[in-house]
């Protein structure tokens, strides 16, 4: 699968350049395994790791959004680095996150930094889609951006060491989360391949 094949890079490079949401798919399944690890080792620190099982939810939704959105809109394709940023900075959160306490809290900034990269070309698909979105992809923007907020408040009242808060920000962030699930299942022939 990684072998040179031609003029054109590895096999894994065109099975990633084909479909690139399958990317943010393969990042997905190393954050799951990487909160699976980390309730194993600290079940005690249960929150950062309900918060890695999240993002794994999460990740796989924000790859069909990037590709199918500007299908939906007429829009321009969003370039494969933007997925590739977005997995690899999810990596590198769940490894921080394995590392220990003051990891877990820069794993949680790297996260909220997962969500504002995929935001951002997002909205600006919403901003100039060529047909009125349906008014449930409307509300993107802002459940992406409550998502990112959520995971700086559980960063914060970690740091601060309020009590409480931390598993408060946690049940909380699962609301955005089945927000997009719920937004994907709705319009499902919107985002459905071509």
């Amino acid at each position: 699968m990684g072998k040179r094949d031609g003029q054109h890079g590895t096999r894994f490079g065109r099975f990633l350049r084909a479909r690139p949401s399958r990317i943010t798919f393969l990042a997905a399944l190393g954050v799951l395994s990487a909160g699976l690890l980390f309730l194993a080792r600290q079940p005690e620190a249960w929150p950062f790791g309900i918060v890695l099982l999240f993002n794994a939810a999460a990740l796989p939704m924000f790859g069909v959004l990037l590709e199918r959105l500007p299908t939906r809109c007429r829009g321009s394709e969003i370039g494969y680095p933007r997925y590739g940023m977005i997995g690899l900075t999810a990596l590198l959160a769940a490894l921080a996150f394995l590392t220990g306490d003051p990891g877990a809290v820069l794993g949680t900034l790297l996260l909220a930094l997962t969500w504002q990269l995929a935001a951002r070309p997002l909205n600006w698909q919403l901003a100039w889609c060529r047909e009125p979105p349906p008014s449930g992809l409307r509300h993107l923007p802002r459940i992406l951006t409550a998502g990112a907020l959520l995971l700086l408040l559980l960063a914060a009242s970690t740091l601060a060491e309020t009590p409480l808060l931390p598993a408060l920000s946690v049940l909380l962030f699962g609301v955005p989360v089945a927000l997009l699930a719920a937004l994907l299942l709705r319009y499902r022939a919107d985002f459905a391949d071509a």
